[in-house]
């Protein structure tokens, strides 16, 4: 027939939805994998384990370094979640709180084989918030590996609580930086 308009079956929103289904599928196996080893994990496993073909996997993960980027990427998800005023230290901590409780896999897989690189990386992004005007960077690593210790404990024995990310965002804004002079 002449003029009758043909609809493909493929539209965009399908793709859409395959290629979020086929992130989710990467992600969720790169999770359980994160739990047995933190770095070495190879993309033909994550490949088979997911069962999408290596050309899916490179269109979410561009490089070798996938695990890395997925941790980046992770880091802009949270940095994304800020709202662009400057915020009480007890309300950031409340975010951040949230955004591990949301992406609970990834914590759980990598907590438990003391990985923290990630939450490293987002209080390196938080520093010009948080770091005062006349402390060291030694003193800050120090706040941030205590800050790192109270999240630890809020997942290992608290399990992700969503009625103790209040008090532990209080315990976090409440938290000194020491002064490490000598």
């Amino acid at each position: 027939m002449k003029g009758k308009i043909v609809i493909p079956r493929k539209t965009l929103n399908t793709k859409d939805a395959r290629y979020r289904r086929h992130e989710r599928l990467i992600n969720t196996t790169l999770h359980g994998m994160l739990t047995k080893r933190c770095r070495n994990i190879r993309p033909a496993e994550v490949c088979r384990q997911a069962k999408v073909s290596r050309t899916t996997f490179y269109t979410h993960y561009d490089n070798v370094n996938f695990v890395e980027q997925y941790e980046l990427k992770l880091k802009q998800d949270f940095c994304a979640k800020l709202p662009k005023d400057c915020l009480r230290k007890e309300t950031l901590f409340t975010i951040l709180l949230s955004f591990v409780r949301e992406e609970r896999g990834y914590f759980e897989a990598t907590m438990p084989n003391a990985n923290f690189w990630l939450l490293q990386k987002i209080f390196t992004e938080l520093h010009p918030v948080l770091r005062a005007k006349d402390c060291s960077s030694r003193s800050y690593e120090l706040y941030v590996m205590q800050q790192v210790a109270l999240i630890s404990c809020w997942v290992q024995y608290d399990n992700f609580a969503f009625e103790k990310i209040r008090p532990y965002a209080r315990k976090m804004a409440q938290l000194p930086i020491m002064r490490m002079d000598f």
